[in-house]
Formats: structure tokens, sequence, C-alpha cells
């Protein structure tokens, strides 16, 4: 409701509110449906008014109304989206993850996201921040909350590089954001656990997955597949995003 507000000056009608249902509302013009170019993408090119997803972040401000504060920790904020529960691609060792990242000089915010989170609330601690991690996975999407300029890196895990680039990178880039992945290796994928080191799974995924990308092949990298990160590698990769989300708070704050 906060964010279809912003679109109009007219209220916002629930169509299946009873009363609403029932009488006739008349517009001089109406747009139906949405516009996409790719998931989470539009192409400013192709729009008659050449809006990009950094001028959604805006629309987002207006609708959510959100003033920075001043931060009190004079570290950089890292959001940590984490994964939970039976639906695959959780960060096994999540907390020696943190402690590791709050050694490398961030302040460390585990984000849990659920159907019941506060989308204001989400944007507000997530626009606050200078970066945020996590495992490839629809919580993301919350990349539309950064500020252009912050920092994004994506954890790839075994087997889903092209679904990584088309979902998020692409869309990362279109919100000006310095985007950098983490691709896990095969030490670090809990597939190990399930399938010999000569199985096409772990040794080829391309050459698994074939030209006949189907449900049970997807479910494999998607939902049989955790991580566990080693700490050290993952450790030299964050100390550059440390660099980047530390050069972005002392320009922007």
């Amino acid at each position: 409701m906060d964010v279809l507000g912003a679109f109009t000056k007219h209220k916002t009608i629930l169509l299946e509110n009873e009363n609403a249902s029932s009488i006739t509302h008349c517009f001089t013009s109406a747009f139906v449906g949405l516009i996409s170019h790719g998931p989470m993408l539009i192409d400013p090119i192709r729009l008659p008014n050449s809006k990009s997803l950094v001028d959604f972040h805006n629309l987002l401000d207006k609708a959510y109304n959100t003033n920075l504060s001043t931060l009190e920790s004079q570290k950089p904020r890292l959001i940590l989206v984490s994964r939970y529960g039976n639906v695959g691609r959780v960060i096994l060792n999540e907390k020696h993850i943190k402690e590791m990242l709050e050694d490398v000089g961030f302040e460390v915010i585990i984000f849990r996201p659920s159907k019941t989170t506060s989308l204001k609330e989400a944007y507000k601690l997530i626009k606050s921040s200078h970066g945020m991690v996590g495992v490839h996975g629809a919580a993301l999407t919350h990349l539309l909350f950064l500020r252009p300029g912050s920092v994004l890196v994506q954890i790839v895990p075994l087997g889903l590089g092209w679904v990584a680039k088309t979902c998020f990178e692409y869309p990362a880039k279109g919100m000006e954001l310095e985007y950098t992945e983490y691709r896990v290796n095969v030490g670090e994928s809990s597939l190990v656990e399930k399938y010999s080191k000569d199985d096409l799974v772990l040794k080829d995924p391309i050459a698994y997955r074939g030209v006949d990308w189907n449900a049970t092949k997807m479910n494999v990298y998607l939902k049989e597949q955790d991580v566990r990160l080693d700490v050290n590698r993952f450790r030299e990769h964050m100390n550059k995003a440390y660099e980047k989300a530390k050069t972005f708070m002392d320009i922007d704050g």
C-alpha cells in the first residue's frame, strides 16, 4: 500500500473489498500490467520515460519516507542475509562467518526475512547499510533497498552460476551497486556428502544440466545443497568488499 500510494494521488482501491467491487470506478486512463525486460530488470532505452532501477529505488524512498540518521558505529554496516530451515543453500557455518566478517571490520547485522517482515522496516535497515552479502536466493531481491554505490556480494553455490548472473548480477549493476560474487567450490558444497567426486553433479554441473534443465536437476542445486564456506578463502574476498564499503561510507555516510 505504501508503494502503490507513491504512484498516484488517488486513493488505492482494493477490489476484494465488497463495497469497492460493487461500485463503478471511472478514470480518464489506466496502465494495466507490468513492464519487464528480464528477471527484476528494466532497460531505460526501451522505456518512453527512460526510468531505471535507480529511479525505482528513489520511488521506494518516497513511499517509505526514510531519512538516514547518523550511525553510531564508525564501521561499514553489512547486512548478512540468513537462510534458515529446510530450504537449501543455508550457510552451515554462519556463526563463524559472522565472526570473521566482524574481524574484517564490518558491523554485521543478521537479516532473516519472513512472510511477516515489515517492508518499511526492512527498507530502513538495508538502506542504512553499506553492503549486503548472502547466498543466491529470493531474499537477495532486497538489493533494491541498497543505496546506489553500496556493495552486494552474492555467494554462488555449485551449479548456479548462470542463474545467479541472470537473477541478481544484472539487476545489481542496473542499481549501480558495487557487485561481486563468491563462487563456492566443490569442497564447500554439502553435495560432496551425497555424490561421488566423479559424479557429473560435482565434476561438471553444466554437462549434468545439459539441455534438459528440469525441476529434478534444478532441485539438486537449489534444494539439496547447503554451503560450508572456507573461512579463510571467503575472508580474502570480503577484505576487498570491505574496502569498497568503507570508501562508500566515507563518501556517502
